[in-house]
């Protein structure tokens, strides 16, 4: 007798394991990725509001008022500007 006697049924069980890490792994990052969006969904609108009070105590600290401000001198589209092309004033009061 050649070999052990197991050697035969090891090689027979490690080939029908193969696959099963990749697949391990596979559902972990479903799993993973469930959990995220589950938690951005619940979470979304709390998110979006920390971000806007972000984005308005930033605008705020800057003292420009952002949306009342045209484009600077000089982008003016056309027909937006005086005649010839040439830059116009700088906006409303406030702006830089």
């Amino acid at each position: 007798m050649r070999g052990r006697p197991w050697e035969g049924h090891v090689q027979t069980w490690l080939k029908h394991e193969r696959g099963q890490g990749l697949v391990e792994y596979g559902l972990i990052i479903f799993l993973v990725a469930v959990v995220i969006i589950a938690l951005l969904v619940l979470l979304g609108p709390q998110i979006g509001s920390i971000f806007s009070g972000i984005t308005g105590s930033i605008q705020g600290s800057l003292g420009s008022p952002g949306a009342d401000c045209g484009p600077p001198p000089g982008l003016a589209g056309p027909g937006q500007g005086p005649p010839g092309g040439l830059p116009g004033p700088g906006g409303p009061p406030g702006c830089r």
